[in-house]
């Protein structure tokens, strides 16, 4: 069997779902090489950049830069990742950020990966062109793939919900742990140690690992339940945001639709709130 998946949509690895696809792609080239298949990824070279090692010796099915802009990158998915994968010989498509990124009637055996649809619940998600894709054009052309897979039996219940499809058609495959990466470490070793040392952290602390998107990710909900709790006032106090990019940190706890009933949330009496560059 020859497995081709798609590598568009996933924020260029650093994402939930970039993650997700990068530890998901060495895990089945090793099945599927075991199995007597092949796995062959498609996406721009950046794509091939962003996932780096993960790719191994995937064969590689280039499609121009052009398409690393959002909208025409979904329009591409959309009308020609089906053509291309076939032409490549693909005896399956696997759409692994199909909540992103889907194709229209695809030509051959197509599995969607949903991860969420988030956007269905939580008002101004995203700008009204991309709500009206997701909406009108993503939901339609998820409605056409041969399997439907869903992270969660949340999630699940969206896509029954929003395809209007029935229960049994999408299938529920949990996400796992990298224990290769997310292993137990002690507490005094050097790593630990050095990561303490550089975010200030010198009394007990509520680890949050989430990009900094308002409102898709709550972290302002966090900040309003953490403020007035005397266990977090005393014992925790800081609350430090380590952000790759402090300004855009900055902007996104403060809420660019909704600042001033964000400013409250963002600057609680009872926390002190630091930004800094980098995550140690």
């Amino acid at each position: 069997m020859r497995v081709v998946i798609a590598l568009g949509g996933i924020d260029r690895g650093r994402s939930g779902i970039g993650r997700y696809v990068r530890a998901v792609l060495p895990r089945l080239n090793e099945q599927l090489t075991h199995a007597g298949g092949t796995l062959a990824v498609l996406g721009t070279a950046r794509d091939f950049d962003d996932c780096g090692s993960a790719l191994g010796d995937a064969d590689r099915i280039q499609i121009p830069s052009l398409y690393e802009a959002p909208a025409l990158s979904a329009l591409w998915y959309l009308f020609r990742a089906g053509r291309e994968a076939r032409v490549a010989g693909a005896d399956v498509l696997l759409l692994p950020a199909a909540n992103r990124r889907a194709t229209w009637r695809s030509t051959l055996p197509t599995v969607a990966v949903v991860h969420d649809l988030a956007q269905f619940h939580i008002p101004h998600k995203y700008d009204a062109l991309r709500m009206f894709y997701v909406k009108r054009v993503l939901t339609a052309a998820l409605r056409t793939a041969s399997e439907l897979v869903a992270v969660s039996e949340a999630t699940r219940k969206d896509v029954v919900w929003r395809l209007g499809c029935s229960r049994e058609r999408v299938r529920v495959v949990y996400n796992g742990v990298d224990t290769q990466l997310f292993a137990p470490a002690e507490r005094e070793s050097s790593p630990v140690a050095d990561a303490r040392r550089a975010a200030g952290l010198r009394r007990p602390y509520l680890l949050y690992a989430s990009r900094l998107e308002h409102p898709g990710k709550n972290h302002v909900r966090l900040l309003r339940a953490a403020s007035p709790q005397p266990v977090f006032a005393r014992r925790l106090r800081r609350f430090r945001v380590c952000a790759a990019h402090p300004r855009l940190a900055e902007v996104s706890l403060a809420g660019r639709r909704r600042a001033g009933e964000c400013a409250g949330a963002y600057r609680p009496s009872a926390l002190d709130v630091s930004i800094q560059s980098g995550m140690p």
